[in-house]
């Protein structure tokens, strides 16, 4: 009984400090409405609420493995944060995770964008 509770103590020790958004992503055509893509990007962002950080993991375009601790993140708690990269702003309200491209990324300058497909 003792063990049984404290491994339920553990596990909601860490799901209360931890959170983990799935996004797929496309970059796409500017001006398509996110109709003409290209390759789909499958990644996730893990919120740690007690680091204050966010790690994101997945496969880059290439193939190329991500795991990474993104530090230009605001963790307010674990249903809202924002982080930034070359590309876009990512940023979770409420939960609910949206994105906004930066107008002045080597995309933008190509005419694409990056789209969110899912979450």
């Amino acid at each position: 009984m003792l063990k049984s509770l404290f491994f339920l103590s553990i596990l909601c020790s860490v799901t209360a400090y931890a959170k983990t958004y799935d996004l797929i992503l496309t970059p796409c055509d500017v001006g398509t409405n996110c109709k003409k893509c290209y390759e789909v990007v499958k990644v996730s962002y893990s919120v740690d609420v007690v680091k204050k950080q966010v790690t994101i993991s997945g496969k880059s375009i290439e193939g190329k493995d991500i795991n990474e601790v993104n530090d230009k993140c605001k963790v307010i708690d674990g249903k809202n944060w924002s982080c930034d990269s070359v590309f876009m702003t990512t940023q979770a309200k409420s939960g609910v995770v949206t994105i906004a491209n930066k107008s002045s990324s080597s995309l933008a300058n190509n005419k694409k964008e990056v789209c969110l497909v899912s979450l």
